[in-house]
């Protein structure tokens, strides 16, 4: 049996050599190794070249970054030197929203406790009374001292 260089063969002669073996000859299964050695390499240099387009992009990527950052940080410093003498030029004018009126909500349940303490506090200071907390027992009457 000759020991044949499968690496310097073309494909089609490659194929034409496995062509006259059986599939479960060893020179079948040398050849189909030598098939898949192959694809293996064409994907590899594929990969190299599309790893180095990746490579330019990602620098291209980086410098814009760059250049967008100093840009950026150019026109923030320009805008804070101008815009203070542009609001000085300018007339203050309230805007209508900043006119209206806010709504007050109803206490928390902080509120509540710092009302409480500070009645139980001004109850304990004068004569005792019995304080009636409308916030805290839910009644709509105002708080009134009685005797107690």
């Amino acid at each position: 049996m000759k020991d044949i260089d499968l690496t310097i063969m073309s494909d089609l002669q490659l194929a034409e050599y496995k062509q006259g073996c059986r599939e479960d000859n060893p020179r079948a299964v040398l050849v189909e190794k030598e098939f898949e050695r192959r694809a293996r390499l064409e994907q590899h240099k594929l990969d190299l070249i599309l790893i180095g387009k990746q490579v330019q992009w990602m620098k291209f990527s980086a410098i814009l970054g760059v250049v967008a950052a100093l840009v950026g940080a150019i026109i923030g410093a320009y805008l804070a030197v101008k815009m203070p003498e542009f609001l000085k030029k300018q007339p203050q004018q309230k805007s209508e929203s900043q006119l209206e009126q806010r709504t007050v909500s109803p206490p928390s349940v902080h509120q509540k406790i710092i009302i409480e303490k500070s009645l139980e506090d001004s109850a304990s200071q004068q004569p005792p009374k019995k304080m009636i907390n409308h916030l805290t027992t839910g009644s709509t009457r105002p708080c009134k001292a009685t005797s107690g």
